[in-house]
């Protein structure tokens, strides 16, 4: 039997100790909660994953964590995310679109804007620009001081 509550089961491959291994499906009642590899019971490897909230991810996990590269989309496909994945959050060079037309390309932290990122709204328009953000937070525009004069 797998290592899972009571409201879960399991359909797939499984190693000698009847964890799952391999390919396999995890379900609560009727719905697949999991499809993709097992790894001695933890869901390791590339997968589709449906969260209670409704939000889905597909990709690399690790442990039962989105790890690496993959696609979550929230349940009404507002939000997507599409990049490098640690500890189930963006990381790194990544892309992140809204259902209101901007899309945000570039270094994300902990899922969430942290360094040079590029904006760019889809409004007819040419609304494209690049800022720098830490921790999700637009910072200010540096003005030069220096006198260039010659």
């Amino acid at each position: 039997m797998p290592p899972f509550s009571p409201s879960f089961s399991f359909e797939g491959e499984v190693d000698s100790e009847r964890r799952p291994h391999g390919e396999g499906k995890l379900y609560v009642g009727e719905a697949v909660v999991y499809h993709g590899e097992f790894v001695h019971g933890a869901m390791t490897g590339v997968g589709f994953r449906r969260f209670q909230s409704g939000a889905s991810y597909n990709g690399e996990m690790k442990n039962g964590v989105c790890e690496g590269m993959g696609v979550w989309m929230s349940k009404d496909m507002s939000v997507v995310k599409e990049g490098s994945f640690v500890d189930n959050q963006l990381e790194g060079m990544s892309c992140k679109m809204c259902v209101d037309g901007k899309t945000f390309t570039g270094a994300f932290h902990k899922g969430k804007r942290h360094g040079f990122v590029t904006e760019i709204a889809c409004d007819g328009d040419d609304n494209t620009k690049t800022e720098k953000w830490v921790n999700d937070v637009k910072q200010p525009v540096r003005q030069s001081t220096t006198n260039c004069k010659q």
